[in-house]
């Protein structure tokens, strides 16, 4: 399947009014032939945990990729970002569709969000204590009822440290009545306008600060490969974050869990207020 395909799979996943309704679509899949291989597979898979109400994937992973070693939760890029805009262009998430598992887990969990947030309770409720969280690593906060249901389900595990990064602001700034105190906001760069300046969304106490993806200088193909261990790749960062703000900043080494002595400078007070860069990728 190419992303063309998957779009239109989400496309009726995104029209579904019930579960019944995503079974549907996903044996539609099942008779294309355009589902083969390991994306027929995973599809199956995927279907029959659907229909048993037992969820293939898991729905929030432990060491989801080298990348995160913390708990993680991941929905539908697009179809959950209110406060998408120009980031549409290079969502970095689009890019795991080629993996058909990574594929089919933001599907299911989108589809548990609308309508059967009981599945996502009871996997939140399965993390150890004292753990770190990020919540949505692909997507976002689509509307001010699921951001009630997240806040709501963080306070009841005040060990639990959550961070995450946001474009959803008007729906995040209507929900400041809810904000718990174990949740850290990166203001996510790339958004669309919103009511909600990005001035007022640093005032709020759950706002960690910035995180922004930078133009840099082309790297070569395999420095481009190894950049997150070449120092003229932070200094470029840095350097066109500060062009950009104004502000100096910190370069983000890539890998959450490999900053802060070992935590992340994401979810960390210590770096409240300092913006966090990275190289668009």
């Amino acid at each position: 399947m190419n992303r063309q395909q998957c779009i239109k799979l989400c496309d009726k996943i995104d029209n579904s009014n019930n579960i019944g309704d995503c079974i549907i679509a996903i044996q539609s899949l099942l008779k294309s032939s355009s589902c083969k291989g390991y994306f027929r597979h995973y599809a199956k898979k995927f279907i029959k945990g659907l229909i048993s109400n037992k969820p293939f994937f898991a729905i929030i992973s432990k060491n989801g990729n080298s990348k995160l070693p913390f708990y993680a939760f991941s929905s539908l890029p697009i179809y959950s970002c209110p406060g998408m805009g120009i980031c549409e262009t290079w969502c970095y998430s689009l890019k795991s569709w080629r993996y058909p598992a990574a594929f089919f887990r933001q599907v299911q969990n989108f589809i548990l969000m609308r309508f059967d947030k009981e599945s996502i309770i009871k996997s939140f409720n399965a993390i150890k204590n004292n753990a770190s969280f990020r919540l949505y690593v692909d997507g976002d906060f689509s509307s001010q009822s699921d951001c009630i249901f997240w806040f709501n389900l963080l306070k009841t595990r005040q060990d639990i440290s959550t961070y995450g990064y946001s474009k959803s602001w008007d729906v995040i700034y209507d929900c400041k009545e809810y904000y718990p105190s174990n949740y850290h906001l990166n203001l996510s760069s790339g958004g669309s306008i919103q009511s909600t300046s990005k001035e007022t969304m640093l005032t709020l106490s759950i706002t960690r600060g910035e995180f922004i993806a930078v133009q840099i200088p082309k790297l070569s193909r395999d420095k481009q490969k190894i950049r997150f261990s070449l120092p003229e790749y932070h200094n470029s960062v840095r350097q066109a974050g500060k062009e950009l703000t104004g502000k100096n900043g910190f370069s983000c080494p890539g890998k959450c869990g490999e900053c802060a002595s070992g935590s992340h400078a994401c979810g960390n007070d210590k770096f409240n207020g300092i913006p966090i860069y990275i190289g668009v990728h």
